[in-house]
């Protein structure tokens, strides 16, 4: 399944394709998007509003490469209550938006490739892309 927000490639599978599903699901995966410092979200995401407002411009370019080194490797991941992941036949983010919690179990990922650009003009601002595992 794909997040709400996401856009891409979502292959399905029809007839006798369905016998080769699983080769699909475990392929690696590719993702590129916009990290903005010193903001968030109770979504995680730009699908809400900005709930938190901190100070960003003390923070460097190699403190950026070194957040994005500790991510690289073999990791556990907690995934976030908006997600596509489903608990008891239902959608998370499903669950978030009536404001339910769910404590879930971090989940073995490998994050292969993660590449983050910073331009001169836009500080605040960071192009991610990041190669990964089934689940990231």
């Amino acid at each position: 399944t794909l997040d709400p927000m996401a856009t891409g490639l979502l292959i399905v599978c029809v007839g006798k394709a369905t016998k080769v599903v699983d080769r699909y699901q475990g392929m690696v995966k590719g993702y590129s998007g916009v990290f903005r410092l010193g903001e968030a979200t109770s979504t995680w995401d730009a699908d809400s509003p900005v709930i938190q407002r901190e100070s960003w411009e003390h923070i460097k370019d190699e403190d950026i490469r070194k957040a994005a080194a500790s991510f690289m490797g073999e990791i556990w991941q907690v995934p976030p209550m908006f997600s596509a992941i489903k608990v008891g036949g239902e959608k998370m983010y499903d669950k978030a938006r009536r404001g339910e919690t769910v404590e879930l179990s971090p989940r073995r990922i490998s994050i292969y490739k993660f590449d983050i650009e910073r331009s001169l003009e836009d500080r605040q601002n960071l192009i991610f892309r990041v190669t990964c595992s089934k689940g990231t």
